[in-house]
């Protein structure tokens, strides 16, 4: 879950929130992304991987 959150940070680091894309500018994307992923705590780094990486069921409206 933490390598595919790393590389999904350093290939889209857009979506990488305005302090790290500065830490990026100064210190390369993969120590921004590393720091970035590293801060976050299990309960949100499970929520953003689910919320990138696990396909959601049908919804009915």
């Amino acid at each position: 879950m933490i390598a595919k959150l790393y590389e999904h940070f350093c290939k889209n680091k857009d979506l990488l929130p305005e302090h790290y894309l500065n830490l990026a500018e100064s210190f390369g994307i993969n120590r921004a992304v590393c720091d970035y992923v590293a801060g976050m705590t299990d309960s949100y780094a499970i929520k953003v991987f689910t919320d990138l990486f696990i396909p959601k069921g049908w919804q009915h409206i």
